[in-house]
């Protein structure tokens, strides 16, 4: 019975299937509160003009694609090729996002490739840094290599909600409920930095992650009661 069950969970059918219910829950959560918008002005320059790396935190990933108010900018974002990953990737797209499978870890070399030349292109790549495995709220250095190839900003992105469900996965990931208050954030991009020496890459290593979990934290704390 379980061999049957991890085969249906890859089949085709069922992740079709699944992330098309996954993708209506999410708009019904965000057609059905009440949101407030900040920085949106600020990032016009940089959506609009590219390139430009937006990243946020694996258990807060769920609403990220209602913050694209860009259609002419093709937006990428990086997502693992295992079965989880794979429904996020399907439900990412129904709701406009592309997609391409890797990670900033393991098979990176194609996906980094891949995400240099959509930069290239002066389009829009989305990374969750601390993904798909963890630790929770660790910044990889794939990204800061990205930014430092490419010389793309890096823009955090946050949001929350006052309804939601907390699961105690490793990234306790928070799943929306409709009807809540919410407020979307754009954080204040990071530039590519000069300098190649470990010392230097960690603390733009840091620099980044410590943004990205300020402004994430600034979310949350704007939308309590």
């Amino acid at each position: 019975m379980r061999t049957i069950f991890k085969k249906a969970i890859k089949s085709n059918w069922f992740q079709e299937f699944t992330s098309g219910l996954i993708s209506a829950y999410l708009k019904l959560v965000f057609y059905t509160s009440r949101w407030t918008w900040m920085g949106q002005e600020q990032a016009d320059h940089y959506f609009d003009t590219g390139p430009l790396i937006v990243c946020f935190w694996h258990g807060r990933m769920a609403l990220i694609p209602f913050m694209n108010h860009w259609p002419h900018k093709r937006i990428v974002a990086l997502i693992s090729a295992h079965d989880d990953g794979m429904m996020v990737a399907r439900t990412f797209k129904r709701l406009k996002i592309d997609y391409i499978n890797g990670s900033t870890n393991k098979g990176g070399a194609r996906a980094f490739l891949s995400l240099l030349q959509v930069l290239k292109d002066k389009n829009i790549a989305g990374i969750i840094p601390d993904g798909p495995r963890g630790p929770a709220k660790k910044l990889s250095p794939g990204i800061i290599q990205l930014s430092r190839h490419s010389q793309a900003p890096i823009m955090p992105l946050a949001f929350a909600t006052s309804r939601f469900i907390e699961f105690k996965s490793w990234d306790k990931f928070r799943l929306p409920l409709p009807f809540s208050r919410g407020i979307f954030i754009y954080g204040d991009p990071i530039l590519p930095r000069e300098g190649e020496d470990s010392a230097q890459m960690e603390a733009w290593r840091l620099a980044v992650e410590e943004a990205i979990s300020t402004l994430q934290d600034k979310a949350d704390l704007l939308i309590q009661p």
